[in-house]
């Protein structure tokens, strides 16, 4: 089962795994929207995550399993943030990083904070890494 499945301007759906490259870097296609599906061990109401449609507008929190984005619409997703809490948060770390249209690239952003370009640009790919904390 993929973990992550998002929707590509002109390609549709693209499925991953977390630590896979979700998109193709340097295309100029950008991402619409996305849906995460957490591992067995962390429910879905434990990993939330919400995109940038604009300057300082975000959408609201979207549970795993949930499409974020703009379904339907063809519009871009423009950065995005991702959230563990309770257990997972206890559990897990989680990062992510991203390229876009403009040739932006952010690396590994701790979880919690936007992955966004300055310039606002076009979300074109990314990637996101859960890993186990140690005990």
């Amino acid at each position: 089962m993929p973990e992550v499945v998002a929707h590509i301007q002109n390609v549709g759906d693209v499925e991953g795994k977390f630590g896979d490259w979700i998109g193709d870097r340097s295309s100029g296609r950008w991402v619409e929207g996305f849906r995460i599906t957490p591992p067995e061990n962390i429910a879905f109401d434990e990993l939330l995550y919400r995109v940038v449609i604009g300057r300082d507008q975000l959408s609201p929190w979207s549970p795993s399993g949930r499409f974020c984005g703009s379904e339907g619409l063809g519009l871009p997703v423009r950065g995005f943030c991702l959230s563990l809490r309770g257990q997972a948060a206890a559990n897990y770390e989680c990062s992510y990083a991203a390229t876009f249209v403009d040739g932006s690239i952010i690396g590994l952003t701790p979880g919690g904070q936007i992955c966004a370009a300055a310039t606002f640009a076009p979300l074109e790919a990314f990637q996101i890494k859960l890993r186990p904390l140690a005990r």
